[in-house]
């Protein structure tokens, strides 16, 4: 079975950054509501359509994925801004998210040459890792009679597996069945559907058709 995959903190890549974005990573603005939500960032957010991706070099994909990733810090409520880069992954990775780094590491030849939708996926899966790890922060830190309130069921399980995180070289069902996977899947499975809905519907209510780079009525 060819395993590909995403993960957590694991040294699953081989550079250090090798491209990286030019749009600053930007943490959720308690001061301007609305500067990082889709909606602000359509004419970015149009670039994730096929036909418009395939005509992007390397950095301007990235770019549009920096802007993904802001999106999602605005709608997860991060404090902290997370960063989106393009590296040399090792084989069958593609992507890594590092708590320590508020970093995602994304494979620049899955970058450069899998299809938009995947990619996407890919970014999604990750930046909810680091919403898992902030509610991880959470139940570490409320009063133990509490944490086995319904309200923190989620939180508890990624707290305990943050903590004792599968590698998925060691035990690759182990890792699939954690629920920091499972969950960070089933979230980047259903904004992928998000994106492209937001995206079929702006067309519509604007009568816009794209062409190459370009958007015109």
């Amino acid at each position: 079975m060819l395993a590909l995959m995403v993960g957590i903190g694991w040294n699953g890549y081989f550079g250090t950054g090798l491209v990286t974005s030019s749009v600053e990573a930007e943490a959720l603005h308690q001061d301007i509501k609305d500067k990082d939500t889709m909606e602000a960032n359509m004419n970015t957010v149009l670039k994730l359509q096929p036909a418009v991706w395939e005509d992007l070099n390397t950095r301007e994909r990235i770019d549009v994925l920096q802007t993904v990733c802001n999106v999602e810090t605005h709608y997860l409520g991060l404090n902290d801004p997370v960063t989106a880069q393009g590296d040399n992954l090792s084989p069958y990775t593609l992507g890594v998210y590092s708590d320590a780094q508020k970093l995602i590491r994304i494979s620049l030849d899955y970058i450069e040459n899998d299809p938009v939708e995947e990619v996407l996926s890919t970014l999604l899966h990750e930046i909810h890792h680091s919403y898992e790890h902030r509610l991880a922060d959470v139940v570490d830190n409320i009063l133990p009679e509490y944490r086995d309130l319904r309200l923190f069921k989620d939180a508890t399980h990624y707290s305990q597996e943050v903590d004792d995180y599968i590698n998925p070289r060691e035990d690759y069902y182990g890792y699939m069945t954690q629920r920091l996977e499972m969950d960070s899947e089933k979230y980047a499975e259903l904004g992928v559907r998000e994106y492209y809905a937001r995206i079929e519907t702006w067309i519509e209510e604007h009568e816009t058709e794209v062409t190459g780079n370009y958007t015109y009525n």
